[in-house]
């Protein structure tokens, strides 16, 4: 696990997360795709990001969209985010939420260990008692707390 701060500057936000594509050092609490899709609501714990290696984000492979769609070239990262471990200076606008980022992807099984990483994306965050619709997913994403 790196312990640099990963952020990135951007235009319209400064220091916003990149998030490094955990999928680099980490693995994923869940991996979502079509079949993990049968049910219309899933509630997942997440732990902070940067305080384990181990079932510390959600990965979500669209396959349930259409090829021709922009979307389905995206693997898309669900991820909480609390200030501490390497995460030590994440501003206080970042500090306790879940960050959704994508990265964009070029092979059919959206594997970035075969196809590489791209750079990452930030989509949108959500505080506890928040959400945030993923509209170009059909998804919406709500942090509850415990």
């Amino acid at each position: 696990m790196s312990s640099e701060p990963c952020w990135t500057s951007h235009t319209d936000r400064s220091l916003a997360p990149c998030s490094c594509t955990p999928d680099r050092w980490a693995s994923p609490l869940a991996d979502v795709n079509k079949d993990a899709l049968s049910t219309t609501y899933t509630r997942y714990t997440l732990p902070a990001l940067a305080s384990t290696p181990t079932a510390s984000y959600i990965r979500v492979r669209p396959d349930w969209l259409d090829a021709a769609s922009p979307s389905a070239k995206h693997v898309v990262y669900l991820e909480y985010r609390a200030r501490g471990w390497g995460d030590a200076g994440l501003p206080n606008s970042y500090d306790s939420k879940v960050v959704v980022h994508r990265v964009t992807v070029s092979g059919p099984d959206y594997d970035l260990k075969l196809y590489g990483d791209t750079r990452n994306e930030l989509v949108s965050w959500a505080g506890l008692g928040e959400g945030t619709d993923l509209p170009d997913y059909g998804l919406y994403v709500r942090a509850v707390g415990k």
